[in-house]
């Protein structure tokens, strides 16, 4: 009886498409189609359910894809799925573990378009490509790749694979088959030459007979054979020199070159040429006369080649340029079964030097020099004997002259000795006027130079005068202006209060008595950095360092700046390095340092802006560092460099006409530096300011 399969299955369930191109029995007699578009199918003979299992978009253990090729059960019971996006397995029926290429890892597939695949009786999987075959390694999870290039495949496209009972694979391509050895890896090809019915194979269209024959379908007609009707040409070829060309023109025998071929060159084992003879062309054959096509040749020049030069159908080969010396020309060839015959032929060709490099030549070069030489030195002798001659006439006449002028020469010497003895004692009462006079000129220099410091202290002090004169009247100034705008708003809105307190609403009073609050703050902060400054010009500000806990003197700021911000409304937070919190230094300094930092902050941040007071202790450093970062107006540049001097401070007003002395920056760096750390500011207009300050961990230096 024949089934349709597309009505199999329960009422409802029914393969999707007639296009079926694959189908494989599992170990539990259930049914996988592999349908051309709509995925793989899976059909329960016992049940009659069909399953269908499709690409899920996004579900990466859903199959690769739908337009599937071929689909086998393997021994384990494993689903094997070949598509043209890649190897889909389920290993539980269920679920899909996908494998592509990657062109970055060498055991990937070796390419995502897969046609055919096949379990050996060894129970390997192999996995036939458009670019080559892969066997799947179940221990590493990965695949061993074999292709045309690097294995010697006849073709990378692989259409199906067979198995012989000698366990080789039978390897149907777009181009003929090869039999591969799993075993040694080696490769035999076959193609039309060989008797093939065509080369170009159908994918997935073979079969292996109980007789042992297989048959593989291609594109025309079927190519059916047994693997051991084969046979193997193992007679290795003849090889012959058929021909000899110097500068692309063949030499003929005797002739004008009769001193170079006097008989064919097959015979012929040494060539002799001039060195002007520089391009040299040899043709060879081999004696095969099966599939002579497949012959291949390789040749080696000794003496020139460092190893063999393998050539398939090309039988020429040329030499330009050779240096004179003497030279073996080898050439070996393989018949169409890749047999070699080892052996080869040779032919010895000696390229003769140019009459400039022969040694005849250099000997009668160096017979010449040798001569030329000997002809100097005679003649040089007999120059240097003359005037040696000449010399001790000369040499003769002035000895006799020197005699003369040496005697004369000895009385004016007694004469000068007489003369230097005088000039010697004149010196030496030179020489002690001169002690005496260098005694008293340092005696004269030490009174000048004390002199000289006494007016440049008295100078320096001058200056420190002045400078601290100015300093006072600046700062009076700048003291006298400040308390001025406090006072005179206290005073402003306690006179309204007091002329109108009965007609004036509730609201009005609180906004009255927050401007006085205001101002009362800001004038007791003012007295207070005013009271701390002159105790640190005057040396009577209490100094007790100790370890101190930076978080709760930085928290208690944050609390009592809480209202202030709140008005302003800007957004006050700490990040406090919770692995240091202690520093050695002055807790009242400290807290003098961070409040003035975080008031100016507060001064010069505009309303909707943050302000953070955090902490951070670098690694491998004994210094903790606070800093105070706001997302104010900022500073310019040419500001920056006199925010901490007093005689160059300029008070600026806040974002909202808050008013400053300015001399809360220069106690905050008089504060750090006293406590053994450094301020630094960071700023850039628009942006915001940053200041820091460091702070000892640990005692230094025994303080």
């Amino acid at each position: 009886r024949f089934y349709n399969l597309k009505q199999l299955g329960s009422p409802g369930s029914f393969l999707p498409l007639k296009d079926i191109r694959s189908i494989s029995e599992d170990h539990e007699g259930n049914f996988w189609f592999i349908t051309h578009g709509s995925g793989l199918n899976k059909w329960n003979r016992s049940t009659g359910e069909i399953v269908r299992f499709s690409n899920i978009p996004g579900d990466t253990t859903s199959i690769l894809n739908d337009w599937a090729f071929h689909v086998i059960c393997d021994d384990q019971g494993f689903i094997w799925v070949a598509t043209p996006f890649g190897l889909s397995v389920s290993r539980d029926g269920k679920t899909f573990d996908n494998y592509m290429d990657d062109p970055e890892d060498s055991t990937s597939i070796v390419s995502n378009e897969i046609f055919t695949l096949f379990e050996d009786s060894n129970n390997q999987i192999w996995i036939g490509t458009r670019e080559g075959l892969c066997r799947y390694v179940p221990q590493s999870d990965n695949f061993i790749s074999y292709t045309r290039e690097k294995d010697g495949l006849i073709d990378n496209y692989i259409c199906s694979i067979l198995e012989d009972d000698k366990k080789f694979l039978w390897i149907a391509t777009k181009k003929g088959l090869s039999r591969f050895n799993p075993e040694t890896g080696e490769i035999d090809n076959y193609d039309k030459g060989d008797g093939l019915q065509d080369n170009e194979f159908m994918e997935n269209s073979c079969a292996f007979t109980p007789g042992g024959f297989m048959v593989f379908g291609s594109v025309n007609r079927g190519t059916w054979f047994h693997p051991d009707s084969l046979r193997v040409n193992t007679t290795p070829p003849r090889i012959y020199i058929t021909d000899f060309k110097l500068f692309n023109r063949s030499v003929p025998i005797g002739g004008e070159e009769k001193t170079i071929l006097k008989e064919q060159i097959r015979y012929t084992r040494k060539i002799v040429l001039k060195h002007t003879q520089k391009v040299l062309s040899f043709s060879f054959v081999a004696i095969n006369y099966i599939h002579p096509e497949k012959n291949r040749y390789a040749y080696r020049l000794e003496n020139f080649d460092k190893e063999w030069n393998y050539l398939d159908r090309n039988r020429e080969i040329t030499y330009t340029n050779l240096t004179p010396g003497e030279y073996i020309f080898h050439v070996k060839a393989s018949n169409n079964d890749n047999y070699w015959n080892e052996e080869g032929t040779s032919l010895t060709i000696v390229i003769l030097p140019p009459f400039y490099a022969t040694l005849w030549f250099r000997l009668i070069l160096l017979g010449l020099f040798v001569s030329l030489t000997f002809l100097l030195y005679y003649f040089r002798v007999r120059q240097i004997r003359a005037l040696n001659i000449k010399l001790e006439k000369t040499v003769l006449d002035r000895t006799k002259e020197l005699q003369l002028k040496n005697k004369i020469l000895a009385e004016k010497s007694d004469e000068l000795n007489r003369i230097n003895s005088l000039l010697e004692e004149r010196q030496q009462q030179i020489i002690e006027q001169s002690r005496e006079l260098k005694l008293k000129n340092r005696q004269l220099n030490k009174t000048s130079d004390e002199l000289r410091e006494q007016k440049e202290k008295l100078e320096e002090t001058n200056r420190q005068l002045r400078e601290l004169n100015t300093m006072k009247d600046k700062f009076f100034s700048i003291i006298g202006h400040d308390l001025k705008g406090p006072i005179n708003t206290i005073k402003g809105f306690t006179g309204l209060m007091a002329e109108d307190f009965d007609s004036l609403d509730n609201d009005l009073k609180k906004k009255y008595l927050g401007h006085i609050d205001d101002a009362v703050t800001n004038t007791s902060a003012l007295l207070d950095d005013l009271l701390n400054w002159a105790k640190s010009q005057s040396g009577t500000l209490n100094y007790q360092p100790d370890q101190v806990n930076t978080h709760l003197i930085i928290q208690s700021n944050l609390q009592f700046f809480k209202e202030p911000a709140r008005r302003k409304e800007i957004r006050l937070s700490k990040d406090l390095d919770e692995s240091q919190i202690f520093a050695f230094a002055d807790q009242h300094m400290i807290d003098v340092v961070i409040r003035n930092l975080v008031s100016n902050a507060l001064k010069f941040t505009p309303r909707g802006g943050s302000i953070i007071v955090g902490s951070v202790n670098h690694s491998g450093e004994d210094l903790l560092t606070i800093y105070v970062k706001d997302t104010g107006i900022g500073i310019q540049e040419d500001l920056l460099i006199n925010l901490f001097r007093l005689n160059a401070t300029v008070s600026e007003p806040g974002t909202e006409g808050e008013k400053g002395t300015g001399l809360g920056l220069i106690l905050c760096k008089e504060f750090v530096e006293k406590n053994g750390g450094k301020i630094y500011v960071e700023s850039k207009p628009g942006e915001g300011s940053k200041f820091s300050f460091t702070l000892p961990i640990t005692v230094k230096n025994g303080k």
